[in-house]
């Protein structure tokens, strides 16, 4: 019997959380150059999509798409009340709350997964803190989220490639 953690996955090898480590960090820094490069200085957004798709979702490729948009969806619901309010006024407020409103039910009731999801509640609550200053911040935040999105969704299909080569490596040496 193997040992679990917490949330019932097998638990690594010593070697292979090490050649797992090897990997990751030079991912991320690459990654932090990507953000530097680009300009992004709230990139704190793009590493909660990957700690939600990478960690939690397990990169799971049918997981992608609805995190990606449930990620980008609760930005745009956080920020209606205040990017909308100079625009439109106090009507801002009542859109916001039908709009808010709205998701709640959806996500209870598991409708539009694809836009409401977990990854929406998360970012809905997250950029709703003030001190982020969402209005001012939110194209930074977008950006570090597509971008986070663009570079996990390549290291994903990248590695899915490799280990579809090694299981079919594998197969033809055991016939």
């Amino acid at each position: 019997m193997t040992d679990k953690n917490q949330n019932d996955f097998p638990i690594p090898t010593i070697l292979s959380t090490l050649v797992t480590m090897v990997c990751i960090i030079p991912g991320i820094g690459l990654l932090m150059l990507i953000f530097r490069e680009t300009g992004i200085t709230h990139y704190y957004f793009g590493f909660l999509f990957m700690i939600y798709w990478g960690a939690i979702m397990q990169m799971a490729m049918p997981a992608f798409l609805p995190s990606l948009i449930g990620s980008l969806t609760g930005l745009a619901i956080a920020w209606m009340p205040l990017g909308l309010a100079p625009i439109i006024g106090p009507t801002a407020y009542v859109i916001s709350i039908i709009a808010i409103a709205t998701l709640v039910f959806c996500f209870l009731r598991g409708h539009f997964r694809v836009v409401v999801n977990i990854a929406t509640m998360l970012f809905l609550t997250l950029s709703g803190i003030p001190e982020l200053q969402l209005v001012e911040n939110a194209p930074q935040m977008v950006a570090a989220v597509i971008i986070a999105a663009l570079y996990m969704g390549a290291v994903a299909i990248v590695m899915n490639r490799l280990m579809a080569r090694r299981a079919q490596a594998s197969q033809v040496m055991s016939n």
